[in-house]
């Protein structure tokens, strides 16, 4: 009877065992994707930056390059919900945002680029398909680092090593939305959109169960992307009314616009950002098309947008935004006033 007990508790052990990540848990994870690298000419310096946050130009990749190992060592899925991202931290998670229609998901980054002009994320396929930017192909968006779940994930994958790889073969992604967010894509829209939720409740043959392909979304407000035409008397008086919105101030500004008639022009709004820094750099850029304007538009969340311009004619402005275009500036658009 003794020897039956011993072989049983033996057995409950090894079973035990076998189903344990492993003891030693990583103090790192994915060094390697922590040091600078030069990708065709240009180096690119990975930091810690958890308060990231920056608009610009997703692309993204797809069967070129499914089943092949990622940055740090895991292989890519193009059906999960990751992203290529040029310095974030490997591993992390961000929010990104399509700009063009309003949709949000979170995803993790597990790849580095993409290493193509200006862009700023290369999506999954995946998740390309969620935020409807995958038929486009290059669509302006929002990236948002999300602090405390990017290093909850991390410390998280470090009980598996330094390359963070689960013996059981679940993907990051999956180990971020069942170990960190606790919900499913579909379970978080669920969760958040009472509508979503009264149609899968609902089951008496009038109302069917109902649920259409969706993404996840924030509680807090989405920014409103508008379309800036303003002429460069507007946003003189523009400027002066963005920190103090005195009466003083707005009988200046009517007297100016009384007095001063507007020209009109052909211009072209190349891109918005929020942080003023970016808006500069991209206008250093630009200066060899013709003169450009920052405006900040507190409609849309006080981002910062640049536009080209006036030109004398239609016909130059459209060969302008053509060269712009060709330079990876693919948001831009022509503007009349």
């Amino acid at each position: 009877m003794k020897n039956i007990l011993l072989v049983i508790a033996t057995s409950a052990l090894l079973v035990s065992c076998t189903c344990s990540p492993p003891s030693k848990a990583a103090k790192e994870i994915c060094t390697g994707t922590k040091k600078s690298y030069t990708i065709q000419g240009r180096t690119y310096h990975p930091q810690d930056h958890y308060d990231y946050e920056e608009d610009g130009i997703a692309s993204w990749y797809g069967p070129g390059f499914h089943q092949r190992p990622t940055s740090c060592g895991s292989i890519y899925d193009m059906h999960s919900y990751t992203a290529a991202h040029k310095t974030l931290p490997i591993p992390s998670v961000v929010e990104v945002t399509n700009l063009e229609n309003g949709k949000n998901i979170k995803l993790v980054v597990n790849d580095r680029g993409p290493f193509v002009d200006d862009r700023i994320i290369d999506l999954s396929k995946k998740a390309a398909q969620e935020l409807g930017t995958f038929n486009k192909g290059l669509v302006r968006v929002r990236v948002r680092a999300i602090p405390d779940e990017s290093h909850a994930l991390a410390n998280y994958l470090k009980r598996y090593g330094r390359y963070g790889i689960d013996p059981s073969g679940r993907k990051w992604d999956d180990i971020y939305f069942q170990e960190i967010s606790g919900k499913t894509p579909q379970e978080e829209v669920m969760a958040e959109d009472p509508e979503v939720m009264k149609a899968v409740m609902r089951s008496d043959a009038k109302h069917q169960p109902t649920i259409h392909q969706t993404v996840m979304r924030s509680n807090r407000p989405q920014p409103k992307v508008q379309q800036l035409t303003f002429t460069r008397d507007d946003e003189i008086i523009f400027e002066e009314l963005l920190d103090t919105a005195s009466p003083k101030r707005n009988k200046v500004a009517a007297k100016v616009r009384a007095t001063s008639p507007s020209k009109g022009g052909h211009f072209i709004q190349v891109g918005s950002f929020v942080q003023k820094g970016n808006a500069e750099r991209l206008k250093r850029q630009l200066q060899r098309h013709g003169t450009s304007t920052i405006v900040r538009d507190k409609a849309s969340g006080n981002m910062y947008t640049i536009k080209l311009g006036p030109y004398a004619n239609r016909q130059i402005a459209k060969q302008k935004l053509s060269n712009v275009t060709n330079e990876g500036h693919y948001g831009a658009r022509l503007i009349i006033n």
